[in-house]
């Protein structure tokens, strides 16, 4: 993950512990616009999705992540 990726990434996360998930869904797609294969920040959206409960967007956004890596643990975690 790029060291900006990994920045967004923490931030989406705070954002979401202070209940801020609008904030950090946009923050995460802003950022997978110029970081787009990024499985980690996807799952992370697809984590924001859900709380958000936007369940078909959560649900296709990680099996998006598991058609290209069958095996990212978060996931199939995601998919409950």
């Amino acid at each position: 993950m790029s060291h900006e990726s990994e920045k967004v990434f923490q931030k989406a996360s705070d954002l979401c512990n202070d209940e801020r998930e609008l904030e950090a869904e946009v923050l995460v797609m802003e950022q997978l616009a110029i970081d787009p294969d990024n499985l980690k920040l996807m799952t992370k959206l697809g984590e924001i999705q859900a709380r958000l409960c936007n369940d078909h967007e959560a649900e296709a956004t990680f099996r998006t992540v598991l058609i290209r890596n069958p095996s990212f643990e978060d996931a199939v975690c995601g998919l409950g």
